[in-house]
């Protein structure tokens, strides 16, 4: 069995420094970190993620960026889809009927929708 082992130490004392260089901000924080002050509002932090980055890096996500949106441009561009638009967006509308002669007296019919959500003049 092992002996139990006391320490003695020594007095503690208390020391209260007042410093008034504190900011009002500042007090608000605690007052409001330790339940306080409940109407205090944390104030909002920009955080931008390229704040971190050197100049060379910014240089490098910008030309990144604008080669996605050239690319997104390009897609949509060479895209056979027809566009669609909502009643409200709407600007032009036509329809239009034509028949494509395929040779040999054969003909096929087509009809053109012609729909931008632009004002075309």
């Amino acid at each position: 069995m092992e002996r139990p082992i006391v320490n003695r130490i020594q007095n503690q004392q208390e020391e209260i420094k007042t410093n008034t260089n504190v900011s009002q901000n500042e007090i608000e924080q605690l007052l409001a970190k330790y339940g306080y002050n409940k109407e205090y509002t944390k104030p909002v932090e920009n955080h931008n993620p390229n704040r971190d980055l050197t100049f060379e890096e910014m240089i490098k996500k910008e030309e990144e960026s604008q080669k996605e949106l050239r690319e997104y441009r390009n897609r949509i561009l060479k895209d056979t889809n027809p566009r669609t638009f909502n009643n409200k967006d709407v600007y032009y509308s036509e329809e239009k009927y034509t028949n494509v002669d395929l040779g040999n007296g054969q003909e096929f019919g087509i009809r053109i929708d012609i729909v931008s959500d632009r004002k075309i003049r």
